[in-house]
């Protein structure tokens, strides 16, 4: 069918050579569509684009055009459709519109045909000819940027009436007699209506916080459903995003590799990763039926996920299986001993995530396609899911999605009504992709220590919280990014094991000499030391190797995080020998929390009795000693009192001369130092 309604003149012009731009290196100018209308195109309604040409030279350019033009005949097929956006020049095209419209061609005098053949033509300034022609076109300075629009109504392009169909538009900048490609992109004529499409949208919010935040603007459309780990989620994002509102399916926190965990039959690592509470209060985003999104679609991974709880499984395209998996011709599946399916339609989902991000022929493709979707599937459900792969294309809500929810014939489906349809039954392969899973004994591994810190996690005051605090770098360490990359893969297991043992290590016995035992019972200290960011409570269990040595008791001791504590534990000694003992700190279930510290003790009881015997004995000599002391002090002070002291002689004179002094003295009645 041909759709140009042109002027003549138009018509009758010579067709440009055409040239597509973004190869063409030599172009005088560059082009890009800043704005395209409506990818429906409806009876009253018109077709536009807004172009931008900018002149890079240092010359200016001459005879600029911007042109449109439509396809002859409907894009019948999704096949017709690729070939035109691959090769928009491909099928044949009608012109339509162009900016500058043309110069109207000069109107002939009325006694033209009166006048003489040989006479000069009016307008002819030397009689050599016919009057020159109005330039057509633009002329670009040097370094300035024009924006052409094109237009179009409906009536203008011929489209048929009672008729609906996909057609392509081209639009081109011409320079002078060549033209130049500058984009391709469909519209879906609705001269009739269009089939009817029940389609389900399906979002997935995962990674970094800023990735979070920028799917769910994109995915902010009424009736889209979004699926993400609500322990990346905030009070904020629920409040600005407005989720509340919306449908939210739960994504196991850190994205592990659910294939692997599938094919292991793992069951602690996915607890785990679904046990991890939301990052808020808000709502029951931590209680949402939770979605498996496995790289490889197999019925293992489907048995497996339903018998995990999985409300059910999503296969998105590209993933090894979704083929299997589509076979059904059906957005629900189910295979034998599995719980439902969620398949993906390729082309939509592919085209949503990837083609042209933030571009309006995203939009326009997007549009069409659903168009012959809804014609071939006959009323079908279709599921659009752009997976972890989707290029948003900018920070806004996505303009492609948005008018892919508001096609006419597009009727907006949940979740939760898809999953309520009759599911398709299809044969899935048993095991697929195996060669990239992670290695079995690896995951044994991460098991392993998921089970000691959960025995680790009993000694806290809140268990499960400390699990899920401590538990996390393990259960994150296999995430389903770097299921290709087993290098990296490999590093974030190490880093995880590595983690979890130093927290399995954070509460210990500290290292201790040999004692010595003195005496027939003592205590034996033992420091507790915890490094943990949380009290524990442990039991100290001290373990005699000799039967010399009995322990009396368990002393249960609770160290305050970062600390230690000294737990003094009684033993008795039977008899005198070198003993080898053990300690290791156990939960309150009776299950080891540490290492064993072993160390030896000297027990040397005789010495202890020997050594009171002879201090008694000394303690005793000390008593008796002291009373006989007091007993002799005491006979002393009951002795006669003494008499007056005797009067004290003269001294005997040395000579002659103090004899007679002497004597003198004495008969004059005086003493003997002279005085009387």
């Amino acid at each position: 069918m041909a759709v140009a309604l042109l002027a003549p003149a138009m018509a009758a012009a010579a067709a440009p050579a055409r040239t597509p731009l973004a190869t063409e290196t030599e172009a005088p100018v560059t082009a890009t569509v800043s704005s395209f209308g409506s990818a429906v195109v409806e009876p009253g309604g018109a077709v536009g684009a807004s172009v931008s040409v900018h002149n890079p030279g240092a010359l200016p350019v001459d005879q600029v055009v911007v042109s449109m033009h439509v396809t002859q005949q409907p894009l019948e097929s999704f096949e017709s459709l690729d070939a035109f956006l691959e090769d928009p020049r491909s099928a044949p095209l009608d012109r339509v519109t162009q900016e500058p419209e043309p110069p109207a061609p000069p109107e002939p005098d009325a006694g033209d045909d009166d006048a003489d053949p040989a006479a000069p033509e009016d307008g002819a300034p030397d009689g050599t000819g016919p009057p020159e022609p109005e330039p057509a076109g633009l002329t670009i300075d040097p370094g300035s940027r024009v924006s052409l629009m094109v237009s179009s109504s409906a009536a203008s392009l011929g489209l048929p009436d009672g008729e609906w169909g996909v057609y392509g538009v081209v639009l081109e900048v011409e320079v002078g007699a060549d033209a130049y490609l500058v984009d391709a992109m469909p519209i879906t004529w609705a001269g009739a209506p269009v089939p009817e499409l029940p389609l389900t949208v399906l979002a997935t919010a995962q990674g970094q916080p800023t990735r979070v935040d920028a799917v769910l603007r994109a995915s902010a459309v009424p009736g889209v459903a979004v699926a993400l780990d609500p322990t990346e989620l905030t009070t904020a994002q629920v409040f600005d995003q407005e989720l509340l509102g919306r449908e939210v399916f739960r994504l196991p926190s850190g994205d592990p590799d659910l294939t692997s965990l599938a094919h292991a039959q793992d069951e602690n690592l996915i607890a785990l990763a679904l046990d991890t509470p939301a990052g808020t209060t808000l709502g029951a985003f931590g209680t949402a039926p939770w979605l498996a999104q496995p790289a490889a679609v197999d019925a293992s991974t489907a048995a497996w996920a339903d018998a995990n709880g999985a409300a059910a499984t999503l296969a998105h395209p590209g993933s090894p299986g979704h083929s299997d998996a589509a076979a059904g011709a059906g957005a629900l599946a189910v295979a034998d001993g599995g719980g439902p399916l969620l398949v993906a339609d390729e082309r939509l989902s592919t085209t949503l995530a990837e083609y042209r991000p933030g571009s309006d022929a995203a939009r326009t493709v997007l549009v069409a396609q659903s168009a012959l979707t809804a014609d071939a599937g006959g009323g079908a459900p279709v599921l659009v899911a752009p997976g972890r792969s989707w290029q948003l294309g900018g920070t806004q809500t996505s303009e492609a999605l948005e008018a892919l929810v508001e096609a006419p014939w597009v009727q907006v489906r949940s979740v939760e009504e898809l999953l309520g349809d009759a599911a398709t039954a299809v044969a899935l392969e048993a095991t697929l992709d195996t060669d990239n899973d992670l290695p079995l004994a690896e995951i044994e591994s991460l098991e392993r220590r998921l089970a000691e810190l959960w025995t680790l996690s009993t000694t806290a005051a809140s268990p499960a919280q400390a699990f899920r605090e401590w538990g996390a770098p393990v259960a994150q360490a296999i995430p389903t990014a770097l299921r290709g990359d087993p290098a990296a893969r490999d590093a974030a297991v190490v880093a995880g094991l590595e983690m979890a043992d130093a927290t399995l290590t954070g509460v210990r016995i500290a290292e201790s000499s040999d004692l010595n035992l003195l005496a027939d019972a003592g205590d034996i200290p033992i420091t507790v030391v915890n490094d943990l960011d949380r009290p524990v409570t442990v039991t100290v269990e001290l373990t005699s190797l000799s039967p010399t040595l009995q322990v009396e008791n368990r002393p249960v001791v609770t160290v305050p995080a970062g600390r230690e504590v000294v737990a003094p534990v009684t033993v008795e000694a039977v008899s005198s020998s070198n003993v080898e003992l053990r300690a290791v700190l156990r939960s309150t279930t009776g299950v080891a929390v540490s290492d064993v510290q072993q160390f030896s003790v000297r027990v040397r009881a005789d010495w202890g009795t020997a050594a009171t015997a002879i201090f008694s004995v000394l303690l005793v000599m000390l008593m008796v000693a002291g009373i006989v002391r007091t007993i002799r002090r005491g006979r002393k002070d009951t002795r006669t009192s003494p008499g007056a002291a005797p009067a004290t002689a003269p001294p005997e004179p040395e000579t002659e001369a103090e004899h007679e002094s002497y004597a003198a003295t004495d008969s004059e009645g005086g003493d003997h130092d002279g005085r009387r």
